[in-house]
């Protein structure tokens, strides 16, 4: 999961902080794959969308600066509350 904040981490001014990969490191030993990988989903997907709504709603830009560690924090305790039964209904689809 690390790697996954490594390249915007290089590549990406004022992408992820180190925080956020650091934090991402425990998250990925802590849960497991499968369960980091619903922890990370669920943190981009709500992240997303705060940003989205604080773009249009307060700074009517996309440049604003919003901190990712609330957002893996809530991936990461839904994921160790909940991974399991979300990793089941995922692959009840298919």
């Amino acid at each position: 999961m690390v790697a996954v904040f490594i390249v915007p981490l290089i590549f990406v001014k004022g992408g992820f902080g180190g925080g956020d990969v650091k934090f991402a490191g425990v998250i990925g030993f802590t849960l497991g794959l499968h369960e980091t990988i619903v922890a990370l989903e669920i943190a981009l997907v709500t992240g997303a969308l705060y940003g989205i709504a604080y773009a249009v709603f307060k700074s009517k830009t996309l440049k604003a600066h919003i901190p990712f560690g609330p957002f893996l924090t809530l991936g990461f305790i839904t994921a160790l509350l909940f991974g399991k039964d979300i990793i089941q209904i995922y692959f009840s689809f298919f």
